[in-house]
């Protein structure tokens, strides 16, 4: 089944609490739209801008999983409610589709809208995340983007960053993960596929030297510790 893209714009941003949203099919079709007004008070508010720390406040320990589970289904059904409303209904109803979110205005305020965990809003019982919904965020308004055609070959480049001292990440298995699922991909659909692994140096110099090789990348898959908007390099030393 093919892929739907639909686009969801956010305007009229005033604050954190404030916003509207308008939902358009590819051709530019009217599909849905809401107007958001948030009760800051309100628990859910707190852990919708914060929900790995709320978590890490409110639950405890010897009960994280049961209570870890009750909340965010309480929270997801009010960003279903109250964040989307009927524009969770309407994503589901295109599904599978990718949804680019794209923030209007260029404000602190709305950039943080680019990190509130709105696959987490449930619509029919369950959240978005498990319902074939993707969401891709832009802020401002885009340049125009002139696509280039895939060559002869699909260019992937593969980051797996681990500084010294950052906590462990399972590197070796997702690269292994990664290379397995290329495999069968060129096998099933005849592809021809470039892999590069960049896994130990990870510094701004070297994926700097990679990134402008040659033709470019396709695909850049990269895994690894980050802030938002922001990735997690190596010094020169580790």
């Amino acid at each position: 089944m093919p892929i739907a893209t639909l686009l969801l714009q956010a305007s009229d941003i005033r604050d954190s609490t404030h916003w509207y949203w308008r939902l358009h099919d590819a051709n530019g079709a009217f599909l849905a739209d809401h107007t958001v007004a948030l009760d800051p008070t309100d628990w859910r508010y707190e852990a919708l801008l914060d929900l790995s720390g709320y978590l890490d406040r409110r639950v405890a320990p010897d009960k994280r999983q049961a209570e870890e589970t009750r909340l965010l289904a309480e929270l997801g059904a009010w960003i279903g409610e109250q964040v989307l409303g009927p524009i969770a209904p309407a994503l589901v109803a295109q599904a599978p589709v990718t949804v680019r979110v794209q923030i209007l205005d260029d404000t602190p305020a709305a950039a943080g809208l680019c990190y509130l965990p709105l696959e987490l809003a449930y619509t029919g019982g369950k959240p978005l995340a498990v319902q074939e919904v993707s969401l891709v965020f832009e802020v401002g308004k885009p340049a125009p983007v002139r696509l280039q055609p895939v060559g002869d070959r699909l260019r992937v480049l593969a980051v797996f960053s681990l500084p010294t001292g950052a906590s462990a990440l399972n590197l070796r298995q997702e690269r292994y993960r990664l290379k397995t699922l290329l495999r069968e991909l060129a096998a099933a659909r005849g592809w021809a596929i470039d892999l590069r692994v960049l896994q130990y140096g990870v510094t701004r110099a070297a994926l700097g030297s990679l990134l402008a090789e040659g033709d470019g990348w396709d695909v850049v898959h990269f895994s690894g510790h980050g802030l938002a908007a922001t990735l997690v390099l190596e010094q020169a030393d580790g």
